[in-house]
Parts: structure tokens; C-alpha cells; sequence
């Protein structure tokens, strides 16, 4: 005789298995008896035997608990399968001295900006090349050395807004350069740490209400993520300030003025 009560909508799933004990090879088919021993509002407890065709205990599960999980909309749950950035505010950080070259690598429409963080990175007495990349140029060669021919202490991505007639080729073009420009970095016949790589870009997280996102440059923010784990590749990535370009950023694998 079979019987139940009430079942609430969602799922039971197990939770811990006080003892398992195998007598043999598990049957691909057999009998499996279930006793339930306590039920404490959405938690269960049960116990499993399993029979082979034979007759024989194939298997023995004691103290198997249970845990209801409440159903979910589809509006929760695609909330919890995406993923968020906390933005928390933070003080302005202290410039590091300048220890070796910086290269500005800056696309078309970033010229005056590149003029203007290298006038920023001057004051605390960085030596500053500027490479301007075109559009033909795909993902060019990358100097390890600055003019001044001192070794590289960060090299700084300046890429173009994504409004363009083709926004997703120029996404796709801008994130092969960063992956050349990283394992460009990374295979400097230099000892040591490799120069870190700066990625600035512009409005490309939405960070207060009110901002629209560059989704031409979001995924240049994604591949940053990825850059920042991977072994000899100190990648970081900024917003739109150049008088944050100078300066450290810690732990932090993101920093955005506001």
C-alpha cells in the first residue's frame, strides 16, 4: 500500500550519507526497499537497502538525509546563473614610482587621450612611448623597450569606443590584440616579472544607475578577468581617468573612477 501527503512544489535533494556499505558489484537492475525514519519540516531522513534479481544484498545506505529546495521562477533563476561585479568605493590610491618605461598603445580617436595620460604619467617622472594602431594594423608587433630604451614597467591598451559601422568585428580585433599583446608581454626574453597590462577603457561596466555600457569594450573587461589568473600575465583593467593610470591598484583586478 502506497500513500502520501502534501508534496510541495520543488525538488528533494540528498544532502549526506551517514554510512554506506557495498557487498559486491551494484546489480544493473534489482529491488530497492526505502525506510523512512524522520521527517523535520523540510528535512528527511531515510534508509535504503538494494536487492539484486538474485535475491541477494547487493548494497545498505543508513542515515540518508534530505533537504526540500523550494521551486524557483524562471526570473530567479536566471538571476543566480549571471554574474555580478560589486563595486565598492574605495580611497584614491598613492602613485607608485617610476621604475622603467611605459608604452601607450592607443587606436584611432584615442590620440589626445594618449597625449594627455602620458602629460599625467610625466609628472611622476615616467619615461612614455606612444604606438598609434590602425585599423589595417591588426594585432602588430609589440616593443619591449620604450624610446628612451628602458625596459617596460606597464604597457597601457587604449581601445576605441565600440560604435563603429561593424561594432563586433572591431570587439573581436580589440580582443585578439590584448590576447597578442599578452603573450607578447609574457614571451619577453627578460627575466623576471612581466611588464603589467593596462586596458582603459570607457564605459564599459555599468557601475552607478544611470550608465550605459560600451557593449563594444565588455568583453575586452571579460578577457581581463581571465589575463588577471593566468600565470605571468598581470593584467588590470581601468575606466575613462587618466589621472588613475599612474597609480597602483592592489589586490584590485578592476578600477573605475568615478
Amino acid at each position: 500500500m502506497l500513500g502520501t501527503g502534501n508534496v510541495p512544489s520543488g525538488g528533494i535533494l540528498p544532502r549526506r550519507v551517514e554510512t554506506l556499505r557495498l557487498y559486491g558489484t551494484l546489480p544493473l537492475s534489482g529491488y530497492c526497499e526505502v525506510t523512512l525514519g524522520r521527517v523535520d519540516e523540510d528535512r528527511y531522513s531515510a534508509d535504503f537497502r538494494l536487492w539484486a534479481d538474485d535475491g541477494s544484498v547487493a548494497a545498505d545506505a543508513t542515515g540518508v538525509e534530505f533537504a526540500h529546495v523550494p521551486a524557483e521562477s524562471a526570473e530567479e533563476r536566471f538571476a543566480h546563473r549571471l554574474l555580478q561585479a560589486a563595486w565598492e568605493p574605495a580611497e584614491p590610491l598613492a602613485p607608485r614610482p617610476a621604475t622603467g618605461g611605459w608604452l601607450l598603445l592607443a587606436e584611432e580617436g584615442r590620440e589626445s587621450f594618449a597625449a594627455a595620460l602620458r602629460e599625467a604619467l610625466g609628472t611622476h617622472h615616467a619615461a612614455v612611448s606612444i604606438a598609434t594602431l590602425t585599423g589595417e594594423d591588426g594585432t602588430a608587433p609589440l616593443p619591449v623597450k620604450s624610446d628612451a630604451g628602458q625596459a617596460l614597467q606597464a604597457v597601457v591598451y587604449l581601445p576605441a569606443p565600440g560604435a563603429a559601422p561593424r561594432p563586433d568585428d572591431r570587439a573581436r580585433q580589440q580582443v585578439a590584440r590584448v590576447v597578442a599583446t599578452a603573450r607578447a608581454l609574457c614571451g619577453a626574453p627578460d627575466e623576471g616579472t612581466p611588464p603589467r597590462l593596462w586596458i582603459v577603457t570607457d564605459a564599459a561596466q555599468h557601475v552607478r544607475p544611470g550608465d550605459q555600457p560600451d557593449l563594444g569594450q565588455t568583453g575586452l573587461r571579460g578577457l581581463v578577468r581571465v589575463l588577471s589568473y593566468a600565470p605571468r600575465t598581470p593584467a588590470r583593467c581601468a575606466g575613462h581617468r587618466c589621472a588613475h593610470a599612474g597609480r597602483g591598484c592592489g589586490d584590485r583586478t578592476a578600477v573605475v573612477p568615478r
